[in-house]
């Protein structure tokens, strides 16, 4: 809790007053959410207001790697989703296989319906290339999330 307390106060320092808003924003969501959120403006091609997302958790001090992290995790599994559908699988059956609520699957369903598989392994494809870049120094942490979510939105 007194995490969520620091990043309250961090977020809302250039106002000088936290707001009931400012709570709902920052404590009541946690970062898995906030990344669902972010692939789903992602994949509605929402390119400003993921990077909103996206700075707003970096100025929570979330980190951009696990952020990154995330999101191929995500993409992974909209990807999954996709291939699964195409095999004539039914939402349970594709919630099992990937451990997932059943709804959460048909979220991600929903998200990757919007691509095709190619697409969305070469997104997963450059989300590794982009953190080896990272790790290697040649590329700096946010650099890497801001370039997957311009391609993705491209």
């Amino acid at each position: 809790m007194g995490n969520e307390v620091d990043k309250l106060i961090s977020y809302c320092s250039d106002k000088g007053v936290i707001e009931a808003e400012d709570v709902d924003l920052i404590v009541t969501p946690n970062l898995t959410n906030r990344v669902f959120d972010l692939i789903e403006n992602v994949a509605m091609k929402r390119r400003t207001e993921a990077l909103d997302l996206y700075y707003d958790l970096v100025a929570l001090r979330e980190a951009p790697m696990r952020i990154l992290y995330l999101i191929t995790r995500q993409v992974n599994q909209m990807l999954l989703c996709l291939k699964f559908s195409r095999e004539r699988r039914s939402r349970d059956e594709t919630a099992a296989a990937l451990k997932l609520k059943p709804f959460v699957a048909g979220k991600l369903l929903s998200q990757a319906q919007r691509y095709r598989i190619s697409q969305l392994e070469e997104f997963v494809n450059e989300a590794l290339t982009l953190e080896e870049a990272v790790k290697s120094g040649d590329l700096q942490e946010n650099m890497a999330v801001e370039l997957l979510i311009f391609r993705m939105t491209a």
